[in-house]
């Protein structure tokens, strides 16, 4: 993906990558063009696009999304804090939420966690911190300027 983002510049070509790869549509890419149900859903810069997706089915598409009941706002899983101590006093946003499963790999960890001010009870939670347990009670937490707005 690297080589390939080189050649483009050192070269000065227009290339259209077609893929479904979210990390390699943001990596490659100095736009993006998301298509939906036949339509354009979105066209911005790969960074635009990640951090103010203009719907849900584009926030979805490129990469991980949790839905907050009651409105159109999503918080990305890497801006979703999880602790099982007391959470700091910056959190803006806490909520309980119990620990479903936590997947291992290597720098990271997610957690999925029942939380019920979530669409469908469940949110991601992206982490260094591999010391939480399965179906332990937590707390998370996030920043309000984290949350993303989303058209219907």
């Amino acid at each position: 993906q690297v080589e390939l983002k080189r050649i483009q510049r050192e070269t000065g070509i227009t290339a259209i990558f077609v893929t479904h790869d979210q990390e390699e549509a943001l990596t490659l890419s100095d736009r993006i063009g998301i298509i939906g149900a036949g339509k354009l859903v979105q066209l911005a810069e790969p960074r635009a696009i990640y951090e103010r997706p203009r719907n849900l089915f584009a926030a979805r598409f490129l990469g991980d999304a949790n839905v907050l009941k009651g409105g159109r706002r999503i918080i990305r899983p890497e801006k979703l804090f999880i602790t099982s101590g007391k959470p700091p006093k910056d959190w803006e946003e806490v909520r309980k939420a119990r620990i479903l499963q936590a997947i291992y790999s290597g720098p990271s960890v997610t957690y999925r966690v029942a939380c019920d001010d979530f669409v469908g009870g469940v949110a991601l939670a992206f982490t260094s911190d591999a010391g939480l347990q399965e179906d332990s009670e937590v707390t998370i937490g996030w920043h309000k300027r984290n949350c993303i707005r989303i058209e219907a």
